[in-house]
């Protein structure tokens, strides 16, 4: 990532964003799809070397005469310059991707993103009025998730409402907008701006001189808890945003007790929205209260569908009587057989362990998965042990499966026989890892982990590569999949 400051069109980035050429952008509206603020968001189609898909741009809209006044623009600039910089440092499965900057939106810099077809929370709420406990469930899980990975990350959102939290077509739920978020480390705010008043945290108007505090997140998580749940937006009953201000400070509640909605689930917005900041719960705590509500095959279920990989039926594969020696802690190996029509192959059914006992245990794994799958679907090489596809049915987690290795793992060989091995087929075992290294560096791919615990031998003593979970392709290293914690 570089850090050295960037100007373009006037605007110094701290950190370098994707600059995406006007040119790749198509604007099929005359006018933008919303607006709000300052800002417009427009509904556009970004062209690639492999498809042309619908992205959203943020485009400031400089006040009429304005773009005259230096300062103004200025000022508008630094914003955009501030977004940004936070942003570009976001990688998670709950957090809106940032594809870059583009021009050709008015007199600065425009933000783009993927285009979210469900549009914001609020939009989705008002359609959606059947949705299930499960998927309610399931989208405050979401959301607690990205918070919780702000805020290990020391970032407050700042700003954090039914607006801006965007919904994908599959009706996954992603936090958007920080232009006024803040990295608690560098910050030198005396202030916060004004965000929308009723997700606001009562402190942010009572008190002169507040800063942004994870709190104030926190009280504003327990506002979206609730919407999700009764489908109704913070003080729905009071039109008048001078009015929300004034129930806030009295100390009404965002919304009164709910029927149809757990007990417990209640008592958590609640806590949120204590008076006493330090009294309200820690998003961690909230993730993980989700979390034991979370049904941990049905999300991996829909992992699985949005990755491209070859899924084999459970019901082709056959155990063996016993397990492979070795095949990478913490996972076991089963042998399997796969019948298919050409015939029954000899196959390793690598487990994962169970030992599952939070969100964020279940986001790395997820996040070895996803890699180990964006790396090998580029690999073809004898001295790559080649990825067959994923199974599930063996846990309640995926199995990947690879051919079997009847000479088990380098490691164990040597271990078995390596007071029978002469110095020719020592110098032969070397050649082979050399040739695997040698292919995995032409295609940009660090390893990360090479042991001999990772390189196998089939029946015939030939040696294959294996385990890309934390393997890196070094010209995407700063990329979304590259950067997620393992």
């Amino acid at each position: 990532m570089n850090n050295t400051n960037v100007e373009s069109k006037g605007i110094m980035f701290k950190i370098k964003p994707n600059t995406i050429p006007a040119t790749a952008i198509q604007r099929p509206e005359l006018f933008p799809i919303c607006s709000g603020g300052f800002n417009d968001i427009w509904k556009c189609f970004m062209s690639t070397q492999s498809e042309n898909r619908p992205v959203a741009i943020k485009a400031v809209r400089v006040p009429q005469h304005a773009d005259r006044e230096p300062q103004v623009v200025r000022t508008f600039g630094q914003r955009i310059s501030h977004e940004a910089y936070v942003w570009i440092q976001l990688s998670h499965e709950s957090i809106l991707p940032f594809e870059g900057v583009t021009e050709g939106f008015g007199p600065l810099p425009a933000l783009v993103t993927p285009w979210m077809e469900n549009g914001s929370l609020n939009d989705y709420l008002r359609r959606e009025v059947n949705l299930s406990r499960e998927k309610k469930l399931t989208m405050v899980r979401e959301v607690a998730a990205g918070l919780r990975y702000l805020h290990d990350k020391d970032i407050v959102h700042g700003d954090l409402t039914g607006t801006n939290i965007l919904v994908s077509g599959d009706g996954t739920l992603h936090i958007g907008d920080f232009s006024l978020s803040t990295i608690l480390a560098e910050s030198d705010h005396n202030s916060y701006h004004v965000g929308n008043v009723r997700w606001m945290a009562p402190e942010v108007i009572t008190m002169d001189d507040i800063k942004p505090t994870k709190a104030c997140d926190i009280y504003s998580y327990g506002c979206i808890m609730m919407q999700v749940f009764s489908g109704r937006q913070p003080y729905h009953n009071i039109r008048n945003s001078i009015a929300v201000m004034g129930a806030k400070m009295r100390g009404i509640e965002p919304f009164s007790q709910l029927t149809g909605v757990d007990e417990d689930i209640q008592e958590v917005s609640q806590r949120c929205w204590l008076r006493e900041i330090r009294q309200r719960p820690l998003v961690a705590d909230i993730a993980d209260f989700f979390w034991l509500r979370t049904d941990i095959k049905e999300t991996t279920k829909k992992f699985l569908s949005n990755l491209a990989v070859n899924i084999i039926p459970q019901t082709v594969l056959t155990k063996c009587s016993h397990y492979a020696d070795d095949f990478s802690h913490p996972s076991s190996t089963l042998e399997c057989k796969w019948l298919q029509e050409s015939g029954i192959t000899e196959v390793a059914v690598k487990t994962m362990s169970d030992n599952v006992d939070s969100q964020s245990d279940l986001d790395k794994i997820h996040s070895r998965i996803r890699r180990e799958i964006y790396v090998m679907e580029r690999l073809r090489r004898e001295t790559i042990l080649p990825l067959y596809g994923i199974t599930t049915g063996f846990g309640v987690l995926p199995s990947f499966v690879y051919p079997w290795m009847a000479g088990g793992s380098l490691h164990d060989y040597l271990k078995r026989d390596n007071s029978n091995l002469n110095a020719r087929r020592k110098l032969d075992i070397l050649v082979q890892v050399a040739d695997g290294i040698k292919y995995l560096h032409k295609q940009d791919i660090a390893h990360g982990n090479l042991t001999g615990d990772v390189i196998f031998l089939d029946a015939s003593g030939r040696v294959r590569i294996a385990e890309f979970s934390h393997s890196v392709i070094l010209a995407e290293a700063n990329s979304r999949i590259f950067s997620e914690q393992l």
